[in-house]
């Protein structure tokens, strides 16, 4: 009792070097990093599942697609009509600064022409009296 025992390691390195490449070896001869996606899908669904989530089947999909396709014309038409509208405002707003601009040139031409001429206040009307009956 009381001696060292020296005991025969289980394990040498050289077995753990051929069991770690055997098993690269193997990892890379699996399928598996091929489906990864596959695979990421499926448990995307299952946490989705676990948590409460609603699973989206094909058909779901589907009419998800035409639904965008769908706004996707809509929001063009949209575009369009917007661009229109652009066009009708500007061309309102050319107009309107043109009409200023002849208001403007009226009210010059006339201001030195009424100058000249007198303004006759008119007389105020006066009412009729309306005699009123009791009776």
């Amino acid at each position: 009792c009381g001696g060292e025992v020296e005991l025969e390691p289980l394990v040498t390195y050289q077995t753990l070097q051929n069991i770690t490449m055997s098993g690269l070896q193997g990892l890379a001869q699996e399928n598996i990093w091929f489906d990864k996606s596959r695979y990421d899908e499926a448990e995307r669904c299952f946490y989705e599942g676990a948590n409460g989530i609603p699973q989206t089947s094909q058909s779901q999909n589907a009419s998800k697609s035409e639904d965008q396709s769908e706004l996707v014309s809509r929001l063009k038409s949209l575009e369009l009509d917007n661009k229109n509208l652009h066009r009708v405002v500007d061309d309102l707003r050319a107009t309107l600064s043109k009409l200023e601009s002849r208001m403007a040139t009226l009210e010059k031409t006339q201001a030195p022409a009424t100058k000249g001429v007198t303004v006759i206040k008119a007389a105020p009307v006066q009412k009729p009296k309306v005699e009123e009956h009791n009776g």
